[in-house]
């Protein structure tokens, strides 16, 4: 199912599959209609489904009934417009772990919610006076930055009888790089001999017991700087590289230059560059991230800093 746009269009001269059109304030309830027709027919064996809902990604598009039900926010239509979107999403996986639960197989289902990445920062809310829709908990950076507001979100497991409920864990760095062993692990499923995954075995920390990361994460984005849009507040703008390791996270573009390193046992906030007074520190991190970069498969040209 595609919406109204360039994006839908070019995925519709694929020609790979059936395609159907439909407004996308209607898309969220077809997804959770296949979704479930998706577990009625795999209920007898073990099933994985991927629901990717794209309500609370801009531009929304809620229904004139839903935009009302938040009239209270139309001083800032953004807000009211994310929040109508929002409601709707919510109620729509609410069916869909309902009829888990009609089919008794909510306590055998590992359900994951989480973002791909921090809310937006068009220009234009900032233009216009407005609070951008969505929150970083005070965190730096929206989305389009490798600050941890851009890059933070938060993670949801629900395991009934496994996974602790209303526990909150601030300290384990998790990754969606993880999702392949660490569900392996949660469901006893072997992985394909051979198998090096990007990511960590993480299941301990997803059935409530903290875990420290034992590996590196690397962020790399705009390797093409004039098609990528950046954050309306410049104090949001990242370096286009990241690396966090341990307590230490580092920041760089990839000609060497906006170094920034920041000490997460201290603060989070990415206020405090240390790069300065750690060098070794700072010099390590950026070998590594430097290293890891050349050994992508697809290098792009190096951006200009700025």
């Amino acid at each position: 199912m595609l919406p109204p746009g360039r994006l839908s269009d070019l995925s519709e001269k694929l020609g790979r599959g059936e395609i159907t059109r439909a407004p996308k304030a209607e898309l969220i309830e077809r997804f959770v209609d296949r979704a479930i027709s998706f577990v009625e027919r795999h209920r007898a064996r073990p099933f994985y489904l991927q629901l990717w809902p794209d309500d609370v990604h801009d531009a929304y598009a809620p229904t004139p009934a839903k935009l009302a039900k938040f009239a209270r926010y139309s001083d800032n239509k953004y807000k009211q417009q994310y929040f109508a979107v929002l409601d709707e999403m919510d109620r729509q996986i609410g069916r869909l772990i309902h009829r888990l639960d009609e089919l008794a197989l909510h306590e055998q289902t590992v359900i994951v919610f989480l973002s791909d990445n921090g809310p937006t920062a068009w220009p234009r809310y900032y233009q216009e006076k407005l609070d951008p829709p969505g929150s970083t908990a005070g965190l730096r950076g929206r989305k389009w930055s490798l600050y941890e507001g851009g890059i933070r979100t938060p993670l949801i497991v629900n395991w009934p009888g496994r996974v602790p409920a209303g526990r909150t864990n601030r300290t384990t760095v998790v990754s969606s790089v993880d999702f392949l062993p660490t569900f392996c692990r949660l469901t006893c499923v072997t992985p394909p001999r051979g198998l090096r995954p990007d990511g960590a075995d993480m299941s301990a920390a997803f059935l409530g017991r903290p875990q420290q990361r034992r590996t590196d994460l690397f962020w790399d984005y705009g390797r093409q700087p004039q098609g990528f849009p950046h954050p309306g507040l410049a104090d949001d703008k990242s370096p286009n590289l990241a690396l966090r390791s341990g307590r230490w996270k580092l920041l760089m573009n990839a000609d060497g230059s906006g170094v920034e390193l920041y000490d997460f046992a201290a603060s989070d906030r990415e206020r405090d560059n240390v790069a300065g007074a750690k060098p070794r520190v700072a010099a390590r991190m950026q070998k590594r991230l430097l290293e890891q970069r050349r050994g992508l498969p697809l290098e792009g040209p190096t951006p200009q800093a700025g």
